[in-house]
């Protein structure tokens, strides 16, 4: 009689289902998906942030602005002043402290007695050198004194333009700032600034293509004068800093134009 010996199992050769085969292929499909996704967004963000900093490099380069016309100094007379220091008594020539002195506006005298230009002394506007006759000084020393109008910038005016092709600048004050600095003074945040609209600008305060708007800066309270060095940086809130580096000639008259 024929015996049968009972197959042994083996778990190991079992087959797969079809719906564990399903479960697995739905999770690689996800995770793949999200990934994908991921790996999109980023590289749109990224594009993004490239396209935002062109645009704005496009916009500091478009919105440039530039000195049109040069640079005007406006002086006037700061008050008569009576000089107290540097005249010596009994001496025939002195020097004025504060120059360039206005021609004219000087009254020197020689104890209580005014003085006439030319008989009695000559000056040098410029310098603020005065020279006595010898016949005016004796030997008792009499005081000399002299009152006179010393020439000061009250203002200094940039004439501004656009750069061709370049996007309207807001030179709102408050929105442009301006800084001045000399070897006595630092102003690091005018915005009282003066604005006026040149040619065929229109009312509004952005300068656009083809428009030229002139920015005044006082100057009265930093003592700006004749051989004096002064910068003004005008920033505006798009474009680069304009900067003026200029020099008060040593003879000032009322207006003058610095190129």
């Amino acid at each position: 009689m024929r015996s049968y010996r009972r197959k042994e199992e083996r778990p190991w050769q079992e087959g797969v289902t079809g719906l564990e085969t399903a479960i697995v292929l739905i999770a690689f499909v996800v995770v793949s998906s999200v990934f994908a996704f991921a790996a999109l967004s980023t590289g749109l963000f990224s594009a993004d942030k490239s396209k935002e900093t062109i645009q704005e490099g496009l916009g500091e380069a478009q919105g440039t602005l530039e000195v049109k016309a040069g640079v005007q100094i406006n002086a006037s007379s700061t008050g008569n002043l009576t000089n107290q220091t540097g005249i010596t008594t009994g001496g025939t020539a002195f020097t004025l402290s504060k120059t360039p002195v206005i021609p004219g506006s000087e009254t020197i005298t020689v104890d209580s007695s005014v003085l006439t230009l030319g008989p009695d002394y000559t000056i040098n506007y410029d310098t603020g050198a005065v020279t006595l006759t010898t016949a005016i000084v004796n030997a008792n020393n009499d005081i000399t004194t002299a009152d006179y109008t010393q020439y000061g910038i009250d203002s200094v005016d940039v004439n501004l333009a656009n750069a061709a092709g370049g996007i309207p600048v807001d030179l709102s004050p408050g929105e442009t700032l301006i800084s001045y600095q000399d070897r006595d003074s630092l102003s690091q945040a005018i915005s009282n600034f003066g604005l006026t609209k040149l040619g065929k600008a229109d009312a509004d305060n952005l300068l656009e293509s083809g428009e030229v708007f002139k920015v005044n800066v006082s100057t009265k309270t930093f003592g700006l004068t004749n051989k004096d060095n002064f910068v003004i940086q005008i920033k505006p809130p798009k474009g680069a800093t304009v900067i003026v580096d200029r020099r008060v000639p040593d003879n000032i008259q009322t207006v003058m134009n610095l190129d």
